[in-house]
């Protein structure tokens, strides 16, 4: 098995005054982790609300009554090189809520969307369903399969979307906070493999 070497962790602010951050770990020398470039929470009873980067992430159903809560994260997809083949992209969450029915990853087409400025009323247009989660479980990682649909690099957004009236809360703090895992093969490897074929 191989071991996980902390490359480079930093922290800094982007011009929307939105909290980045990246943190690169070498997986076998293959694989980058990414945490989520913005984040951003907005609720059918605060309608105006902005909530960046908060602590707890939520999905909450629109038939419960403290409203309903989606949650959206924003990554920057990179690999070392521009020449790198992606094979693999899986979403990790940190759920702290038990719910039997889980939730829906749905897509984002637009990745423009500001998390200082990001409300109910504003929100970009939720896209399709993407994946469902099943069951989560309490302060339990749950991991989402994205390979086929994260291809390329640069920025790609995703909601986090309640199937039912439950709530679901998401960790968003330090090494807990969501993040991307995404695997690839290197010019140079690939090179090596196709010579010995």
């Amino acid at each position: 098995m191989s071991k996980l070497k902390k490359l480079k962790s930093y922290s800094t602010k982007n011009r929307l005054g939105a909290i980045v951050i990246v943190a690169f770990l070498a997986i076998g020398g293959s694989a980058y982790l990414l945490f989520a470039k913005a984040k951003a929470v907005i609720s059918s009873k605060s309608a105006t609300l902005v909530s960046a980067n908060p602590a707890i992430l939520q999905t909450t159903g629109l038939g419960n009554s403290i409203g309903g809560y989606r949650s959206f994260l924003k990554f920057n997809v990179t690999t070392p090189n521009t020449t790198d083949t992606i094979s693999s992209v899986q979403l990790k969450v940190y759920t702290q809520t038990a719910n039997g029915a889980g939730f829906y990853l749905k897509g984002v087409a637009d990745s423009t969307w500001d998390p200082t400025k990001i409300t109910y009323n504003t929100h970009p247009v939720i896209g399709s369903i993407l994946k469902d989660s099943g069951a989560t479980t309490v302060n339990a990682w749950k991991t989402i399969d994205l390979t086929a649909i994260v291809k390329t690099t640069g920025l790609v957004s995703f909601c986090l979307y309640p199937k039912d009236g439950g709530i679901i809360q998401y960790s968003n703090a330090g090494t807990t906070a969501p993040q991307l895992v995404v695997s690839y093969t290197s010019a140079s490897a690939r090179g090596r493999h196709d010579s010995t074929s």
